[in-house]
């Protein structure tokens, strides 16, 4: 049975007009914003010459393909990001990473992980992830594996447990969104699955999990298949 979660989204204003974001946060809720969104409540404004929506693509962009350390030059590389929209976006990385540490949750159950990953259910092209788990089950990173259809060789067992092993991960969880909105796993999803699944059990970093996220579903491949059980 499919556990429901609510995710509101909200619209960007475009089309030459002035984003509100901000008003859009405070009527609809903070959480209802995208990441896109996110990013631009931070920046305020754009430069000249390039708009606040371009500039947070740059951003998330820069977010999801650098390192923590590579941050400060990989933004500095973005046309447009100064000194204080810089700081304003590592200074709000580390608050989140601050904060986090101190209410750290054991992932338990397939719903435990659904706050963390949520926002990619609004992604409009799929997003592969990978959640690392210390021995206790506490998340010690995310990372985004691959974006776009998924296929088997996007996901390589290589590229899921190349960060888990440099991370001494003991276990991970897999999941990534279907923006088309049903949740149910393909084909491919399985086969994804247990190729992963079976290199777990060789390399020693337990598989715990594979979620599927829609705005509104989520499916387990522990919970709601019999991969795990073979």
């Amino acid at each position: 049975m499919m556990t429901q979660i609510t995710y509101e989204t909200s619209s960007c204003i475009t089309s030459g007009k002035k984003p509100n974001v901000r008003e859009q946060a405070i009527k609809n809720g903070i959480s209802s914003m995208t990441d896109k969104e996110l990013v631009m409540i931070l920046l305020g404004t754009g430069t000249k010459g390039i708009p606040v929506g371009y500039l947070s693509d740059e951003v998330l962009d820069t977010l999801e393909n650098s390192l923590p350390y590579e941050l400060p030059k990989t933004l500095s590389a973005i046309p447009g990001m100064g000194p204080g929209k810089i700081t304003t976006i590592l200074a709000a990385l580390e608050l989140g990473k601050r904060i986090s540490s101190k209410n750290s949750k054991r992932i338990k159950k397939p719903m435990d992980i659904i706050p963390f990953i949520q926002s990619y259910s609004l992604r409009k092209e799929e997003h592969f992830i990978c959640i690392m788990l210390n021995s206790a089950h506490e998340i010690l990173k995310l990372k985004v594996i691959s974006k776009g259809i998924l296929n088997q060789s996007l996901i390589h067992p290589r590229e899921v447990f190349a960060d888990p092993i440099t991370e001494r991960a003991a276990a991970i969880i897999l999941a990534h969104n279907h923006p088309s909105g049903n949740v149910m796993p393909s084909e491919i999803d399985f086969e994804a699955t247990k190729k992963v699944l079976e290199a777990s059990r060789i390399i020693g970093i337990h598989l715990l999990d594979h979620i599927i996220i829609t705005k509104t579903d989520f499916f387990s491949f522990r919970e709601q298949t019999d991969l795990f059980t073979e």
